[in-house]
């Protein structure tokens, strides 16, 4: 069984999280923990959706993972600083600022939990890149191991 699909967009990220300290009514101190990103919860509905829209289905046993992620450029990789001037001949093909490939992974796999697996524990093999593009978002590869 294999599976591959593009969800467009930003891609979202899990994981990090920011703690707010309160006191109780009883005097104690408590910690609210909040997700950074912002976009988590609309990424992860995307990622279901184009899921489910390419036929995906739960794989019972060991799986494996291959995610592209397609980041924007910023207006200053372009010529001019305008995004529709040709890319500069300097201008880096690989994505090496925030946010983190890890922590984009793991909303995917969050993500897809339930729809093309049980558990992300299943996820034995992981082949992970980001790079520029002129279109963001993700490439899915999902396939079982035999």
């Amino acid at each position: 069984m294999r599976y591959t699909f593009f969800v467009p967009g930003l891609p979202g990220t899990a994981g990090s999280k920011s703690g707010f300290g309160f006191k109780r009514p009883d005097g104690s101190v408590g910690v609210n923990m909040v997700d950074s990103c912002k976009r988590k919860d609309a990424w992860r509905a995307a990622v279901q959706a184009f899921a489910l829209q390419a036929g995906v289905k739960p794989i019972g046993g060991p799986v494996t993972l291959r995610l592209t992620f397609s980041m924007p450029r910023p207006k200053q990789h372009h010529i001019g600083s305008d995004r529709a001037k040709p890319i500069r001949a300097n201008a880096p093909k690989a994505h090496t600022g925030k946010p983190d490939v890890t922590k984009m992974v793991r909303a995917v796999e969050d993500a897809l939990k339930g729809i093309a697996w049980h558990d992300d524990s299943q996820v034995v093999y992981q082949e992970n890149t980001k790079h520029y593009a002129d279109e963001p978002g993700a490439t899915v590869q999902i396939e079982g191991v035999a």
